[in-house]
């Protein structure tokens, strides 16, 4: 794919995160959270619309502290080991559908 910057692969990515399951559709979508932590640097907020942690098609969103594993260059990180976790109550809520900056 060319861009602005020209082509880029995403397996130059510095730090890869992936889905807890095959259909959760996870980085749909992503957004800053800003500083929920404190430490000056702004987190980052993962939403995956198809989880099924809270039934078939719940949803989740997953907060990633900037200081935590995000933070080491050509590290992968599973988002079940986010920092914190936001799931749907039942089935086909969608959950996270739509994700953004908390303040």
């Amino acid at each position: 794919m060319k861009g602005l910057f020209g082509a880029v692969s995403l397996s130059s990515a510095d730090v890869k995160i992936i889905g807890e399951s095959a259909e959760d559709q996870a980085g749909y979508p992503v957004t800053s959270a800003g500083d929920v932590d404190g430490d000056g640097r702004a987190d980052l907020l993962v939403g995956a619309r198809g989880s099924s942690v809270g039934g078939v098609g719940a949803g989740a969103a997953y907060l990633l502290y900037a200081s935590g594993a995000i933070d080491a260059a050509g590290s992968t990180l599973n988002l079940k080991d986010a920092d914190l976790k936001l799931w749907g109550e039942s089935a086909d809520d969608f959950a996270a559908s739509s994700v953004a900056t908390a303040g």
